[in-house]
């Protein structure tokens, strides 16, 4: 939140007598957002932003709507008062980007969960579709519905995301779509994935960080992260990695039996080895195993190596096209790309 000037108290326009003037609303004014020739003042919290009826009617039908009905309280300096219910922080954040103060809507910076938030409940409570449609975008930026398009964002740094990262955002992101599933349905699938392959002790205690969420919503939350998981599981084993285990295991045109056998058998076990005691990541049905594959290649022949590659990532496709299910989502699925489209990234 910008910095503040001090309280201070406005002159109200009343004409009633002066010994039943109403008493005024104590606020601190916002060091950008008050503009001398604003003519509305609203009040969130204990901060007053004095700014254009003419924006918040162009901007927001339910800010306008407000606006239209009877005054429920005194002009403060001839300025029609709207006080609004939402956190100072969250109506800081939606005003700044209309006004495009701070950079407005810059996909070149990572933004905040707590921003994109702020937008997407205050877009959809308001109807402000500039501000609801920017919060949407941002989510379907780190969690798209096409293959292709996560094959991208695994590969780039969790710097480059346009959410900044860490696992509470994957819960926070994932809670904010259930409530809003009608404008984010599409994110849903790839956002619960993100939770499930937490490490289930990591994730809890991120969850009963966020004090501010109903607990009702975070049960079930957790409750389609635990169904999700074991489904995960059995899809790394029978979609994903298969090829450590399927028959046959070698490529029909094999030129090394022996070797490449060897070879597979090194991978399986390296691949139970990776995880620690308490399984992180086991989950992770989506896990682009194309390195670990290329590590190994130098002792297999050719044409083993290609047939473990088109197997894993026909396997990594599978489970992405029944992503949506792993989670009992339904018919929503994301997307499985236009026809003719590769498998594969």
């Amino acid at each position: 939140m910008s910095s503040l000037n001090g309280r201070k108290r406005a002159r109200a326009t009343s004409t009633e007598p002066e010994d039943v003037k109403p008493s005024l609303p104590v606020f601190e004014r916002h060091a950008s957002l008050w503009y001398d020739d604003g003519n509305v003042i609203v009040i969130a919290e204990d901060l007053g932003f004095r700014i254009h009826r003419g924006v918040l009617s162009r901007e927001s039908t339910g800010l306008a709507a407000a606006l239209a009905e009877p005054p429920g309280e005194p002009d403060i300096d001839d300025c029609r008062v709207l006080r609004m219910s939402d956190s100072a922080k969250d109506v800081d954040t939606v005003l700044e980007a209309l006004y495009g103060l701070k950079g407005g809507f810059s996909q070149s910076r990572q933004v905040p969960v707590a921003t994109v938030s702020a937008y997407v409940r205050l877009g959809v409570k308001y109807d402000i579709p500039r501000i609801r449609e920017e919060g949407a975008s941002l989510i379907r930026a780190c969690y798209p519905n096409s293959f292709q398009a996560f094959a991208v964002l695994v590969d780039d740094d969790l710097d480059l995301r346009a959410i900044a990262w860490s696992v509470e955002q994957e819960c926070e992101i994932a809670l904010l779509i259930l409530q809003h599933e009608e404008l984010l349905r599409d994110a849903l699938p790839l956002a619960l994935y993100g939770c499930a392959i937490q490490l289930p002790s990591v994730l809890t205690e991120k969850m009963a960080g966020l004090s501010h969420v109903p607990a009702s919503s975070l049960w079930d939350l957790l409750a389609r992260i635990h169904v999700g998981r074991h489904e995960l599981l059995q899809s790394r084993r029978d979609f994903t990695f298969s090829f450590l285990s399927q028959k046959p295991a070698t490529s029909l045109n094999c030129a090394k039996p022996v070797a490449c056998s060897a070879v597979l058998t090194d991978m399986a076990r390296n691949h139970f080895r990776q995880f620690p005691e308490e399984y992180d990541n086991i989950a992770d049905a989506l896990e682009d195993a194309d390195n670990t594959i290329q590590e190994h290649s130098a002792k297999a022949c050719k044409s083993c190596v290609q047939y473990w590659r088109d197997t894993h990532q026909a396997g990594r496709r599978k489970v992405w096209d029944t992503l949506a299910d792993h989670f009992d989502l339904g018919e929503d699925k994301p997307d499985e790309g236009a026809p003719g489209e590769p498998a594969g990234p």
